[in-house]
Formats: C-alpha cells, sequence, structure tokens
C-alpha cells in the first residue's frame, strides 16, 4: 500500500479541524485509489489468465474491473480538488510535478464525461461511444521470454463500427505481472499504471514535508473501531424456546 501503517498521514498532529479535515481526505482519497487499483491488478491478471476459459462468474469479474476504474478516476479527483483547496498547503511547493497534473487534468475531464451521462447519451450516440468506455492492459504471462497478452475490456454494448485501443508493451518497462491499464471513455484516457506511480512519488514528498514541520506536536487518534455486542436476556432465551 502507498501509506505505511507508521506513516505521518495515518498518525496527524492535533491541528485545527479544517486542516486535520483536509489532511483526513487526502489520506481517504489516496488509500482509496491505492485499493482499486490493487484489486483491479488482481482482476485484470485473472481475467488475461482464464480469457479462453468459459468461467460462470466472468461478469463479476468485469463489473469488478469496471467498478475499481472509476473508483480510481472519483478517488484521485477528490485528491485533486483537496490539494489545490488546502490553503495550509504552499502551492509554491506542493509536491506534485508536472507528469502528475496533467494526470489529474485527464482524470477530471475523464470523470466530467460520465458526470451527468443521462445527458450525454445523444453525444455518445454520435460518437458510437459504448456507457463506460473501455479498459486495457497487459499481462506478462511469461516473465522468463517476456511474453505476454494484450487485452481491451469494453464496458457495455459494441457496434460493428466502433473502435477501442489495445496498449503497446514494446520497449517499456513492465511491473509485473500486469502494467499498462488504461481506462479510455469520451476521447480522454488515464494510464493508471503511470498515474499511481507518480501518485507514490508525491506522498513520499508529502509525508516528509508533514513529518518536518509537525514532528514536535502531539497526535491525535484516528480511524477507531466500536463494537456493541447485543445478546438477549435469561427471560427472553425462555421466551424464544417457547
Amino acid at each position: 500500500m502507498i501509506i505505511g501503517e507508521n506513516s505521518p498521514l495515518r498518525r496527524l498532529p492535533l491541528l485545527n479541524r479544517k486542516q486535520t479535515l483536509f489532511l483526513d481526505g487526502i489520506r481517504y482519497s489516496i488509500e482509496m485509489a491505492d485499493l482499486s487499483y490493487c484489486r483491479l491488478r488482481e482482476t485484470l491478471y485473472n481475467m488475461s489468465i482464464n480469457c479462453c476459459n468459459s468461467l460462470p462468474n466472468n461478469h463479476i469479474n468485469t463489473v469488478s474491473a469496471v467498478l475499481d476504474a472509476w473508483s480510481i478516476i472519483d478517488s484521485v479527483d477528490r485528491l485533486r480538488g483537496l490539494l489545490y483547496l488546502a490553503k495550509f498547503v504552499k502551492k509554491d511547493s506542493l509536491p506534485i510535478d508536472d507528469p502528475l497534473k496533467q494526470y489529474m487534468e485527464n482524470v477530471r475531464l475523464l470523470r466530467n464525461s460520465i458526470q451527468h451521462i443521462a445527458q450525454r447519451i445523444d453525444m455518445m450516440i454520435s460518437k458510437n461511444l459504448t456507457i463506460l468506455g473501455s479498459l486495457s492492459w497487459f499481462t506478462c504471462t511469461d516473465s522468463t521470454e517476456m511474453r505476454g497478452v494484450c487485452c481491451t475490456l469494453v464496458a457495455g454494448t459494441v457496434i460493428h463500427n466502433s473502435e477501442h485501443p489495445f496498449v503497446n508493451p514494446c520497449g517499456k518497462n513492465i511491473e509485473l505481472p500486469v502494467d499498462l491499464i488504461t481506462l479510455s471513455a469520451s476521447g480522454y484516457s488515464v494510464c493508471f499504471s503511470e498515474l499511481m506511480k507518480y501518485i507514490r512519488i508525491m506522498v513520499k514528498d508529502f509525508e516528509d514535508q508533514l513529518s518536518q514541520k509537525t514532528s514536535e506536536l502531539p497526535k491525535a487518534g484516528a480511524d477507531f473501531l466500536v463494537c456493541v455486542h447485543i445478546r438477549p436476556s435469561e427471560e427472553q432465551k425462555d421466551k424464544q424456546q417457547i
């Protein structure tokens, strides 16, 4: 996971409530995107390996992949907004480089492309688009000989003259076993594999800055679980037996 157990984002110092909420939102946005990406890689790997098998739950994998892909879009777009609206973060020292800015702008465009999907149906018809775009990726099936399979998953009904992209792994460094995961919709696309790589770099810089500025402050508690155990009284047990 991108954010470790001992991350300063997980053990926030005692700050004013507004700063705390921004930092909580930033952490959860990152962790939600990270979890969705990890699940997506696993799902796509299984789909690649079993692509020639007729499995009874293939449709569940399809929905799971599309769900996690768009969850990444939502989470990263939320992260983008929080980072830019956090007034206590100096914008000239914001740990975001130009590639990540561009990826986040593309995320925004993708997110907006389905935000009001019902009002965009006529446009989708005119451009031969599917309802939730397509996912493309590369899976390495033999790391010794670097053999693999390029896949594209189309989310929705396909018409005969529609076009859907494949990724090209030639000449690229591949993170085994699944890489180059790309979501395309409404003329926009985002490579999640590259996006998450830059987010990892940004998080490391952000954690370093947070540690340096707040190392002497007391820590606040967070993410606690409360469980209330309920059991019937002896009288209730007797009534149930009757």
